[in-house]
């Protein structure tokens, strides 16, 4: 229903921009063939590399929401004005203009927390867990930046499935984060002695 879709495509906005993590659904790739594959859609450039693409997304800027705009798109007041001759209701209108944004705004916010992980200090970055965490985020990444754009209450549909889908995946990052926290602290623990304690390791506290 239009209803379950709006509340789906907000649930997975929270989950993609704060949360993370997940069960695939679709069988991922190791970081170290993410990181060399090449790909094509019609949003890359041609043979570019996961690793390029995602430095050039990460550098757009990100668009800021505020409540208002959130609500007044959530009611239709930021539809254009002109008469619609595709016979979409308002309501299917608004879903697609959620859904429009989302595709475009959700690979700038990825491909940052990618790059993120990427320079976790002390050896951080480098811990299975870790290493899991971010692949969900370049899968995401490529999934979104792959998918079609949505024009029609179809294509609505089908990115609204893609979004679920992802949320599912990034549900657990809290958990496999705090695996990641743990790996390196056996890590470490091993290498300097059962009496390091990993709150020395200022970076990681700030």
């Amino acid at each position: 229903s239009a209803s379950w879709a709006s509340d789906m495509l907000a649930r997975a906005w929270r989950g993609a921009l704060r949360r993370g993590g997940g069960s695939l659904h679709r069988r991922h790739l190791p970081a170290s063939a993410a990181a060399c594959r090449l790909y094509s859609s019609a949003t890359t450039t041609r043979d570019e590399s996961l690793d390029a693409e995602l430095a050039r997304v990460a550098s757009y800027s990100q668009t800021s929401v505020s409540l208002k705009a959130t609500l007044d798109t959530g009611l239709g007041l930021l539809l254009p004005g002109e008469e619609d001759a595709s016979g979409m209701t308002r309501r299917q209108r608004t879903l697609i203009q959620i859904a429009t944004f989302l595709k475009r705004e959700l690979p700038v916010r990825l491909a940052r927390r990618v790059i993120e992980l990427k320079q976790l200090p002390e050896g951080l970055d480098a811990m299975p867990s870790v290493i899991r965490v971010r692949e969900w985020y370049e899968q995401s990444f490529v999934e979104i930046r792959r998918s079609k754009k949505p024009v029609d209450a179809e294509g609505e549909a089908e990115f609204c499935e893609l979004l679920h889908n992802i949320y599912q995946r990034h549900a657990p990052t809290l958990v496999t984060m705090a695996r990641g926290v743990h790996e390196l602290r056996q890590k470490l623990r091993a290498e300097r002695g059962e009496k390091y304690d990993l709150s020395d390791a200022a970076p990681i506290h700030g």
